[in-house]
């Protein structure tokens, strides 16, 4: 498992991975924040863009490989970003996605960065307003059928595409009700995707409370209405909760705003 984040001084921490026999190695750390991250191998994670503080964002791709205990710098972006989001595409490329440029803009164009080659790609252009990804909670993956899943919330409104860096196409999904501020997805065993709740106010109290109940999408269903189904009873509100699903279908909900210390388990989410 490798881990990173961001130190007390706004600096990066250094990259550390965590060994099977309870062994931890860290490698790198310097004073650049927000940059998007992703494990390219079991032994490698790719840093990516990022801003040191008070000054404009970067373009710079870094590899720490954890086998030879080095970093190593890789191609550049052609879009300097801060804080957009890192996929792995497989092998050793990896597609960045949103973030803001140096004039706090969002940076709509997709790269595709292949470590191998020594190469970035222009992608495809995405509509929504994708600047500070990781910090409004936003979901990034990629389907059983090659796109890449992109979902999160401005205001209550939910944003989702699906992003194909093969073609350069590019559809953005409806939803069939509101989730709420700051919902979180994960992928399901089974090629759906889980779109857990955020949160919504009450009109009486203003109390935070759960923002709808969670949703089951299917990306290659036929018909629009075959795409959606419910998922499990969300039992408490949170906000930009962190979600994954087991391969039995076991489903873990763990902290997020509002309930932080409280992790939910629910099971056979893909029946």
């Amino acid at each position: 498992m490798v881990v990173g984040g961001m130190i007390e001084d706004g600096g990066t921490a250094p990259s550390s991975m965590f060994g099977a026999a309870g062994t931890t190695t860290s490698i790198g750390g310097d004073d650049v924040r927000h940059a998007a991250i992703a494990a390219v191998s079991s032994t490698e994670i790719v840093r990516i863009g990022g801003a040191r503080a008070d000054e404009p964002p970067l373009a710079r791709v870094v590899v720490d490989d954890f086998d030879a205990l080095s970093t190593e710098a890789g191609p550049s972006l052609t879009f300097a970003r801060s804080q957009a989001l890192a996929v792995h595409l497989g092998e050793r490329r990896v597609a960045v996605i949103g973030g803001e440029d140096v004039d706090d803009a969002p940076v709509r164009t997709v790269e595709i960065v292949d470590l191998d080659a020594r190469t970035v790609t222009v992608g495809p252009t995405l509509a929504g307003d994708y600047r500070r990804l990781a910090e409004l909670g936003a979901s990034a993956f990629v389907l059983d059928d090659g796109r890449i899943f992109v979902g999160f919330s401005i205001d209550e409104d939910q944003i989702v595409e699906l992003v194909d860096v093969e073609t350069g196409s590019v559809e953005r999904v409806e939803l069939p009700r509101a989730l709420g501020g700051l919902p979180s997805a994960a992928p399901l065993p089974d090629g759906r995707v889980l779109m857990w709740p955020g949160v919504v106010a009450a009109p009486e109290t203003g109390d935070l409370v759960v923002g709808g109940a969670p949703l089951v999408f299917a990306p290659i269903a036929a018909t629009d209405d075959a795409r959606w189904s419910d998922g499990p009873v969300a039992l408490r509100a949170r906000s930009s909760a962190a979600i994954a699903v087991l391969d039995d279908g076991t489903l873990v909900v763990a902290g997020g705003g509002a309930s932080a210390h409280t992790v939910e388990i629910a099971v056979a989410v893909t029946d």
